[in-house]
């Protein structure tokens, strides 16, 4: 959670229980077959290689966040 917080791509596998909920592949993140060395060896150079013009889709993470976790926290709570 972090890395979303701070706008920065995000690289987890698909065992991960974030994945679906809060990944969307090439958006703010990437998401690599648990085990597959290769598939995680090129999400992460994805992560690294992002231009300046995906910084903006970066700032999606936080909107995520805020929608998978604290929004059914405060449901919960009142």
């Amino acid at each position: 959670y972090e890395a979303m917080n701070f706008h920065l791509p995000v690289v987890v596998s698909d065992a991960s229980g974030c994945s679906a909920d809060l990944v969307q592949p090439g958006n703010n993140g990437f998401v690599f077959k648990e085990g597959n060395i290769e598939e995680l060896a090129s999400s992460i150079k994805k992560a690294t290689e992002s231009k300046r013009d995906k910084i903006q889709q970066w700032e999606l993470a936080p909107r995520l966040l805020f929608r998978a976790i604290i929004l059914p926290l405060l449901a919960v709570t009142s």
